[in-house]
Parts: C-alpha cells; structure tokens; sequence
C-alpha cells in the first residue's frame, strides 16, 4: 500500500535500528495543538478513543481520532496540562481543527491554537534503555 521512501537509504535505516536497540535521534515533526474550554475533557472523551476522563494532570496519553465509519483518522498523543487544558500532538493540526469544528456541538471548548507551527528538532528516542540517556 505504502512504499517505504528509505528502505535503501543507509543513513536511515542506521537511525531507525539504533532507536530500536539502543539510542537515536527522531525528527520531531508534530504539531501541538491547545484545546482548553469548560468542557474540554468530555469533548476530547467524545472526540477521541482513548479515555480522558482519567488522564491526570501531568500525565500523556496515546490514543487515537475516529471517523463515523470507526476507521482511524489519525492518531495522537494528549498531554494533560491543567485542569480544562490539553495539548495534543498531531502531524495534521489543521484537519484536527476542521474536524474538531464540524463536532463541537454544544460542547463548551476554546477551538485550538497551534502552540509549535511546523518546526523540526530532534528528539532522543531510546528502546527503554534509560541509563544510556
């Protein structure tokens, strides 16, 4: 379905495995994305998959946007920030945006400002190999 670019790029494929077996560098390249509002956990416990409802202050969580159909939209990390503050990573902020628009409904949310317009920096990555960050 999808052709991998960098299956006979060297450099790459080094980057990839190191991640995978000791450390590496990512390119970050996601988009931050602020949802705040009275209502914003119920919204985003509406919006995505994941539960947020149980999501501490401080904590992230990994879960994922469905279409009516149930097929997967995209997936992100939300980050708990406060109370009624989120932000979530996502490499498509501005189809987040329209569809978060098309569903808010009575939802009671401030609809998204983008924290980290399309930058790159690299992040360490590590297969669970703390000691050697």
């Amino acid at each position: 379905m999808y052709k991998n670019i960098y299956k006979d790029d060297e450099m790459k494929r080094a980057e990839h495995m190191a991640v995978r077996t000791s450390v590496g560098w990512y390119l970050w390249t996601h988009q931050l994305v602020k949802v705040t509002g009275e209502d914003v956990t119920d919204f985003l416990d509406y919006m995505l998959t994941g539960n947020i409802k149980t999501l501490a202050v401080g904590r992230d969580r990994y879960t994922t946007m469905l279409n009516e159909a149930g097929e997967i939209i995209d997936d992100v990390v939300v980050f708990r920030m406060a109370e009624k503050e989120y932000w979530l990573s996502t490499l498509f902020a501005t189809k987040m945006d329209d569809w978060f628009f098309d569903h808010q409904g009575n939802y009671d949310v401030f609809l998204w400002k983008e924290l980290r317009p399309r930058r790159k920096f690299p992040s360490p990555e590590t297969a669970d190999r703390r000691a050697e960050v």
